[in-house]
């Protein structure tokens, strides 16, 4: 029988990422996705309550900042939306159409860790926990 505990969701979140960076060596890489993806949620939050710097907003400065010089693209938002859409497209199911998605997991699970990585280092974890991504040639 396990206990109740009471745990910080920091904690929580560092255990998400090392497992997720586990899976992502074992390449399972959409359980990898899902976790990385949840414990960069939480360690950027935490990162956003620290007032430190966090991984996420870096990440939507420099989405406006590569709009505001490239209107042609697409807007911050769609592409901020676009970045975290894997951790989303392999956990829900919309319906008959929504059944298979096209995508490269190994390259999602990577930025999903690795920004999880960021915010864990801000928050002065010292694990490193960053994958590199190499693809098969």
């Amino acid at each position: 029988m396990s206990e109740v505990i009471n745990i910080h969701k920091g904690d929580i979140a560092i255990q998400l990422l090392k497992d997720a960076r586990q899976l992502y060596n074992d390449q399972h890489y959409f359980s990898a996705i899902n976790l990385a993806g949840a414990a960069s949620e939480i360690l950027c939050t935490l990162c956003e309550l620290d007032q430190n710097s966090s991984p996420h907003k870096e990440l939507k400065k420099a989405l406006n900042e590569l709009y505001t010089s490239n209107k042609w693209m697409s807007s911050p938002e769609k592409m901020l939306k676009d970045f975290y859409w894997a951790k989303n497209a392999t956990k829900h199911l919309s319906g008959i159409r929504d059944t298979s998605i096209v995508i490269n997991p190994k390259i999602r699970a990577c930025l999903l860790i690795n920004q999880a990585a960021r915010a864990a280092q801000n928050l002065n974890v010292t694990d490193n926990f960053e994958v590199e991504y190499e693809s098969k040639s």
